[in-house]
């Protein structure tokens, strides 16, 4: 019976063996090895996943400020994009309501147009009242207090709160 001997460890075994069955090595001569490849791919597939995060993250707007102005009647929002600004106009004619609500940590005044369009026109941490009605009385639309919770009401029969 012929014999060979494994390349790898030394190990005899028989010519029509295909591997090594101390260390596993191929005897047909090719090599099966894909970790290069495997790391080469991950890098590649790394680095297009990278490129694309930074197009679109360089894509988004860098700056945006919102007029409400009486004087042209609309409500104009400039955004500043990495390639350029652009800027859009709403017709006071084009706002249905306004919507004073909560997020996060502030809360945000609303343009609602009459096709269902949102876009906010103010935004801070403490809640907006003033600057609602405000925009209400120069768009001439009203405003709608959206997702705040209504002080508890008082029992029947409960005694009124102490006054100091």
């Amino acid at each position: 019976m012929a014999s060979r001997h494994c390349p790898q460890c030394g190990t005899e075994a028989p010519a029509s063996a295909q591997r090594c069955k101390q260390c596993f090595h191929e005897y047909s001569g090719r090599n099966l090895s894909f970790g290069p490849v495997v790391v080469l791919g991950v890098v590649a597939l790394m680095t297009f996943v990278g490129a694309i995060a930074f197009f679109v993250a360089g894509m988004g707007p860098v700056d945006e400020r919102v007029l409400v102005s009486a004087e042209t009647k609309s409500i104009v929002i400039a955004t500043k994009f990495s390639g350029g600004p652009e800027t859009q106009r709403i017709p006071f004619g084009n706002v249905a309501k306004l919507e004073h609500r909560p997020v996060n940590e502030g809360y945000e005044v609303v343009a609602v147009t009459t096709s269902g369009d949102r876009r906010v026109i103010h935004s801070g941490r403490e809640p907006l009242y003033m600057e609602a009605e405000r925009y209400s009385a120069l768009i001439g639309k009203p405003y709608e207090r959206i997702g705040e919770v209504a002080a508890p009401a008082e029992e029947p029969g409960a005694a009124p709160p102490a006054e100091h």
